[in-house]
């Protein structure tokens, strides 16, 4: 059995990088000394421990950081046998998994609670919960007056498609901001799409047809140099993007796989305004309209 330590002695080491969020949003990077893939981590300041990344867990650095519980993810089984051979403690967490934003966001109270800091932890998610109820509410008010825009949603790959299964945290972001996932169960079982993972695998046709349908196509992009319209009409000949909204998600800008999430609000505001009309002066801070 592992035991943790009282909060007052945590000496946190971090593998997934979506962890971090979560201790600064609650000011407890004194309680964080060592992180795998630090690299990846924007602003990191004090002597942080690098674990190691790729490769796997350095666990001679693990020992000297001074760390005696490490977060993790479960996935793959990455830590197996770390406890046992380092004695500290390994904390797998499945924040990833959780299909609703807000599910993700409250992971913070977990951390308030390693870190002793479940005041702090509670505040700030109370905050995020209620601008995020509150946006909820506003988007499907418009869409009951405006209407529901179909929104594509893929990602795409040496040229084979995928899309989020519509039981997961992008479907459930559309819904809220008041639009209608494309990528619908109704959609998937009239065409036999086939599920890997929380992903379909979607054949050229099959995109063509769903995003016929769409009045809105979105994109995660990594896209160090911009992402524009005429790039996404190269990617996908095969649809009439002319007729559509294109956004888009750069992570070559923004921390779209870290910080984001502890900023469901701010994504489900950027969604919020592209499809039911934004607030006048509000800037988007992860999804934005694709430029020419």
């Amino acid at each position: 059995m592992q035991v943790l330590p009282r909060p007052e002695e945590l000496a946190l080491g971090t593998w997934s990088t979506t962890h971090v969020p979560y201790l600064t949003a609650i000011g407890a990077q004194d309680q964080w000394v060592a992180s795998g893939y630090a690299d990846r981590i924007p602003d990191v300041q004090g002597a942080l421990v690098d674990l190691g990344g790729d490769a796997g867990l350095d666990e001679e650095r693990l020992v000297a950081s001074g760390a005696n519980v490490l977060s993790s993810y479960p996935f793959g089984n990455p830590m197996e046998g770390v406890s046992q051979r380092t004695g500290i403690p390994v904390l797998p967490l499945t924040e990833y998994a959780e299909p609703h934003p807000l599910g993700r966001a409250e992971y913070v109270r977990l951390f308030g609670w390693l870190t002793g800091r479940q005041a702090q932890a509670d505040q700030v998610f109370d905050g995020i919960e209620s601008t995020y109820v509150m946006l909820v509410d506003r988007a499907q008010r418009l869409a009951l007056e405006h209407g529901r825009p179909t929104v594509f949603a893929g990602s795409s790959q040496s040229g084979k498609w995928t899309a989020p299964g519509a039981d997961g945290l992008v479907a459930q972001l559309i819904e809220d901001a008041g639009g209608q996932y494309a990528f619908s169960s109704t959609a998937v079982a009239a065409m036999s799409l086939q599920r890997v993972g929380t992903n379909y695998e979607v054949e050229l046709e099959q995109c063509a047809a769903i995003a016929a349908g769409s009045e809105f196509w979105g994109k995660v992009v990594f896209a160090p140099e911009g992402w524009t319209r005429a790039q996404a009409m190269e990617e996908a000949p095969w649809c009439d993007l002319d007729s559509k909204t294109l956004f888009h998600c750069n992570t070559a800008e923004v921390d779209y796989f870290g910080q984001a999430v502890m900023e469901p609000h701010f994504m489900l505001g950027d969604l919020v305004a592209l499809f039911q009309g934004g607030e006048e002066g509000s800037a988007p801070r992860y999804f934005k309209p694709t430029p020419p």
